[in-house]
């Protein structure tokens, strides 16, 4: 392996420990933090199913990285 390929990995690698140690947590608490009866119409039904979807969305925006950094090299 070259030395750009070791670099690539070791930035996927913090790359994944930014998301799961940050990123996902602070999503989390912000979501439980949020007074959803004060947006504009309330937050029900598919409003808050996909407010509560959010850190899943970041946790596949991470696999997603991984995959991309691995693929490219």
């Amino acid at each position: 392996m070259n030395k750009l390929k070791y670099t690539a990995i070791i930035f996927a690698v913090i790359g994944i420990i930014m998301f799961v140690a940050v990123a996902i947590p602070v999503t989390v608490q912000v979501v439980n933090g949020l007074n959803m009866t004060a947006l504009p119409g309330g937050a029900t039904g598919t409003s808050a199913t996909v407010i509560n979807l959010i850190p899943l969305f970041v946790a596949l925006g991470a696999l997603v990285y991984v995959v991309v950094s691995v693929i490219t090299g």
